[in-house]
């Protein structure tokens, strides 16, 4: 999901200077101790951000598959709706940083204030969708299975927009540290309160199912929120920033919109071609909404690497572009690629050989005889399609890392949202509608998306190149 990163690249471009230590220029230039210099502490945040999701799919799956299934189907949609607000908290970080950077300290706080203000404006809304429009989004099967997941993970989904209006905030003054804290802790809480509410405790806590998983992660972003809350409140920050004051600027609101607006919408089209894939694909059978759903998973669990690396390309060369010194540009992407094709064709070879293995985490003790053999049977297979889209997508990440840096962020969201729909979503509905293609093509058909955004990011960025 290419789009859905596309705004963090345009936060490491504006701030890039916070990104990156005073080792940054200590080794040469493209050099592969300079890529991983900068892409290992990135991937480390990267993965704890991550552990609260597979947590849920996992320790979900162990429970049951079609909870696994369901919160899979719900948590892209509630995703699609809090990131559309969240896109427009966390580039605020922009006006935040400008005034920052500029000394108007007392000003600094100000988009913040307003972002805060938004979230609070977003909870009435996300009340009256967690009661209206469920059961018209959500397959009548799984909304059945998770309707208190999707209204208890709505009724709580501004605490999202909050965390990220917060975590703006410190990123753009440069103190990143609270933020990771704040994960860290929200995560090991989400996990321990996972299996403790999912399957219940002895007689102090009954089991409840995929509505403790919504719970545990609920308790675990309201962890995150307090920890940054506390921070931004503390006495420096209320002493240089005046953080403290509540302030409403209608300029300042208008402004944070503006800057955000566009790119939540790219995100959202394209977040809504995955959530129309899942609303259609659990009617073909269960075989398809289980694989897909199983290697949505793992496709999360590893995008740690692409994200790392492509955050890291963009880093070094908007610092390149800045520096005057655009010429390394193609060095950077080449030793990204090369970097990127190995780790990722290890991890491949790595699941096939363990594929059984991996399938253990996903079956339950009470699942499906049928569906459990021929998961097993097939896992091989089902990992290498697996592989090809993760492969196919992590160049396309690479590629669309050089236009972020060279500022084309409008250009990534059009084909990362173009792609999704024209080139995916609505063909594989026809194709899944009309024939009948078995469950192990899923993601070979849906890797023609990673396919086409591959090929339009390395035309565009070959010609950026040649022009340079």
């Amino acid at each position: 999901m290419a789009i859905v990163n596309c705004y963090i690249d345009l936060r490491i471009l504006m701030s890039t200077k916070l990104q990156i230590d005073s080792g940054f220029d200590s080794h040469k230039i493209g050099s592969y101790k300079q890529l991983w210099m900068v892409a290992l502490p990135l991937m480390l945040s990267y993965l704890a951000n991550t552990m609260m999701l597979l947590a849920d799919r996992m320790i979900l799956a162990q429970y049951s598959l079609a909870a696994m299934n369901a919160a899979a189907i719900i948590g892209t949609i509630v995703f699609m709706v809090h990131y559309f607000f969240a896109t427009i908290a966390i580039l605020s970080e922009v006006l935040i940083g400008k005034a920052n950077g500029a000394k108007h300290y007392l000003q600094a706080a100000k988009p913040t204030w307003q972002m805060i203000w938004m979230t609070i404006a977003t909870i009435p809304f996300m009340l009256l969708i967690a009661n209206t429009i469920g059961p018209y989004v959500v397959p009548h099967e799984y909304y059945i299975i998770g309707e208190e997941y999707y209204k208890i993970l709505l009724y709580f989904a501004s605490l999202f927009v909050f965390i990220t209006t917060l975590a703006a905030f410190f990123v753009a003054i440069g103190k990143t540290k609270v933020i990771i804290i704040s994960t860290i802790v929200g995560n090991l809480l989400n996990i321990v309160l996972d299996f403790l509410l999912i399957f219940g405790y002895k007689d102090l806590i009954p089991e409840l199912g995929i509505k403790g998983a919504a719970i545990a992660s609920n308790i675990g972003l309201g962890a995150q929120a307090l920890i940054l809350l506390i921070a931004f409140l503390q006495k420096k920050y209320r002493d240089k920033y005046q953080t403290h004051v509540p302030q409403w600027c209608f300029a300042t609101l208008k402004k944070c919109l503006k800057l955000g607006f566009p790119t939540a919408i790219g995100i959202t089209l394209e977040v809504s071609a995955w959530s129309f894939f899942l609303y259609f694909l659990p009617s073909v059978s269960k075989y398809h909404i289980t694989v897909f759903t199983i290697g949505q998973t793992l496709f999360i669990g590893v995008t740690f690497l692409t994200d790392g690396l492509k955050k890291a390309l963009v880093s070094i060369i908007s610092n390149c572009i800045g520096g005057k010194k655009e010429q390394y540009s193609f060095q950077v992407m080449k030793t990204a690629f090369i970097s990127y094709t190995a780790s990722s064709v290890l991890i491949s070879l790595l699941a096939v050989l363990f594929s059984v293995h991996i399938m253990d985490f996903f079956i339950a003790d009470n699942a499906d005889f049928e569906l459990t053999q021929t998961l097993y049977k097939d896992s091989k297979l089902i990992m290498l399609s697996l592989a090809f889209f993760f492969i196919i997508e992590g160049y396309g990440w690479i590629f669309s890392g050089y236009l972020a840096a060279k500022e084309q962020v409008m250009f990534i969201m059009f084909v990362s949202a173009g792609c999704a729909w024209l080139t995916s979503a609505l063909p594989m509905y026809l194709l899944f509608k009309y024939y009948d293609i078995i469950y192990l093509l899923v993601w070979v058909l849906f890797s023609s998306y990673a396919v086409w955004s591959a090929i339009i990011f390395l035309w565009k960025s070959a010609n950026l190149l040649k022009c340079k």
